[in-house]
Formats: structure tokens, C-alpha cells, sequence
């Protein structure tokens, strides 16, 4: 039977968050999808104002004095959230010497912890077009009424009655799509043997806590279509993205490189991007002009 006490229970608590810790760095090292389809914005602060990161300045002719582009007026503030894990360890798991159980329990907290965010970052993508998921220029992240050089513009489809809706990402812009915004990376904290919470349960508490919100940047990087997946109304989405400027009708060089989809539409997807030959359409067989065109493929079940 393991002897308790405060210095043999610290030394215990020291590797746990050892393991929590090489676990998490692990896990941060491996590519993801939700990496793939959000821009990651470190944050040193509480609340992070992205509008005048995104409002750019129109380039004009320099006649006599320099011509300066105010500020936008509009704010688009992020406000960092708290969020935690707990594992409970019953004082009676570590007398009877089951630290292979509890480890198991802490090693996990890593996975859980990148589930959260990826569940986060996708479900921003499926409510993108409810009124109140705004970007920075005062509409919902897909909208047919975005603000763009005096006239206005759709980054989504939605003439179809698809079970699920489709997106089409370039997810190499720049404070493009879903901002996961990172205040505090989740580190380890510890209640033991001598707390309040030790005597009356006995029982001591292993928690993870971090700080970080999901938000929008540049609405051009995505579009969202609820169409059925077909070759065709992939261009639509494709070549409307093209077309995309930024507000002051520049081209932003969009180049569409991932399809967010979910999963049962995994067979068509790939009949239509990766397919090796001729598939039939329904009316014939054809021949995908789409073929190799998107480097990213993410089935998700959230959206």
C-alpha cells in the first residue's frame, strides 16, 4: 500500500503533469484537419479587435499630400473564453498503487482537450450563416450581402435542399475562415492532499485550463453551398470564389485548396476530385475536369 503524504503526493502530482504535458505536446505536433481549415491567431490580451487588421487601405495616385485611410469605424472584438477538464483521483486509487489507471485518465486529457476545439472551429462553419455569426464587416460569415466596392456579394448558395452543406476553403489566406483565437494554451493545475476539498471528499482534483475563442476573418477565404455535391455546381462555387476582391475591389488571388463535407458524401466527393477514370453522372459517362484540383479533403460530421 502507497504511504500518502504531501511530499511523496507533490513528487506524484509532478509527474502527472509531466505526462499531461509531453501528451499535449505530442498531440500539438500532429497535422489536423481543424488546423487545416482555421488560422491560428496567438492572443496577448483579453480581447482582441480584428477590424483594423482586415480593413485595408485603398493604394491611390500620390498627388500633393498623402491621401490616409482612417480607421474603420466598425469594431470586431474577440473575447478570449475560460475553459477546464478535471479528473477526480480517488485518494484509495493511489494507496492501492493504481497510478497506471489514473496516468491513462491524464494522458487522455490532451485528446479531449482537441476535440473541444475542433468540434468549436467546424460548428463555427455550420452556423456561419445564422444572423448572429458576424465577420468584421457587419454581416453573417456566409451571406449573399457582403459590403464589396459599392455593391454587394454571395459567398454562398443556397438554391438546394442537400442534407448537409458543402464548403470550399483556400485555406491560405491570411486571417482566413474560422480564427481560433489562443490566449492560454491548457496547462495543469493540482488539489491534494491538506485542501478543503481533499478532507471533505476524499479525493484530490488533476485539472487542465486554457483561454480561447473561434471567430471569423476574411469571409472570401470560404464558400458555403447546400446544392448537391456534382461537378458542376463545384465550378459554380469555385469560379465564384475566383471573383472575390477584397472592399476596395482588388483581387485577392483566392485559390480554392480544400472541401470541407460531410462524410456521406465522401463517395461522390471523391468520384468527382480524385477519381482515376470515367464515372457515370446519371445520364452518361463523363470525365471529371475537377480531378486533383483540391489538396485538402475533410469529411466532418459537425457541419
Amino acid at each position: 500500500m502507497a504511504i500518502i503524504n504531501r511530499a511523496a503526493l507533490n513528487a506524484r502530482f509532478t509527474e502527472y503533469k509531466k505526462e499531461f504535458n509531453t501528451s499535449y505536446g505530442e498531440l500539438s505536433k500532429k497535422s489536423t484537419d481543424w488546423k487545416t481549415v482555421s488560422s491560428h491567431v496567438k492572443s496577448g490580451t483579453d480581447i482582441n479587435d480584428y477590424a483594423a487588421l482586415l480593413d485595408n487601405p485603398a493604394v491611390t495616385q500620390w498627388i500633393g499630400p498623402r491621401t490616409v485611410s482612417n480607421l474603420t469605424a466598425r469594431t470586431y472584438q474577440l473575447q478570449n473564453q475560460d475553459w477546464q477538464a478535471t479528473v477526480q483521483i480517488n485518494r484509495n486509487d493511489i494507496r492501492d498503487n493504481k497510478d497506471g489507471m489514473i496516468m491513462d485518465r491524464i494522458r487522455d486529457l490532451p485528446s479531449q482537450w482537441g476535440k473541444k476545439v475542433r468540434f468549436d472551429i467546424f460548428d463555427a462553419y455550420r452556423t456561419g450563416s445564422a444572423a448572429a455569426s458576424l465577420c468584421w464587416d457587419g454581416r453573417p460569415f456566409f451571406d449573399n450581402l457582403h459590403p464589396v466596392a459599392g455593391g454587394v456579394v454571395s459567398n454562398e448558395n443556397t438554391g438546394g435542399a442537400h442534407a448537409h452543406p458543402w464548403i470550399l476553403l483556400d485555406s491560405k489566406i491570411a486571417m482566413g475562415g474560422v480564427l481560433f483565437q489562443e490566449r492560454e494554451k491548457p496547462y495543469p493545475t493540482t488539489l491534494g492532499e491538506g485542501s478543503e476539498w481533499a478532507y471533505h471528499n476524499n479525493t484530490y482534483l488533476f485539472s487542465v485550463t486554457g483561454r480561447y475563442t473561434v471567430g471569423y476573418g476574411h469571409w472570401q477565404a470560404a464558400y458555403q453551398s447546400n446544392q448537391a455535391f456534382t461537378e458542376a455546381n463545384f465550378w459554380l462555387a469555385y469560379q465564384a470564389m475566383l471573383q472575390f476582391t477584397d472592399e476596395n475591389g482588388y483581387e485577392m488571388d483566392i485559390d480554392p485548396d480544400t472541401l470541407i463535407y460531410f462524410p456521406t458524401d465522401t463517395a461522390v466527393v471523391r468520384r468527382v476530385l480524385k477519381k482515376t477514370g470515367l464515372y457515370w453522372d446519371g445520364t452518361g459517362a463523363v470525365d471529371s475536369a475537377a480531378r486533383g484540383m483540391i489538396k485538402n479533403l475533410v469529411p466532418c460530421a459537425y457541419i
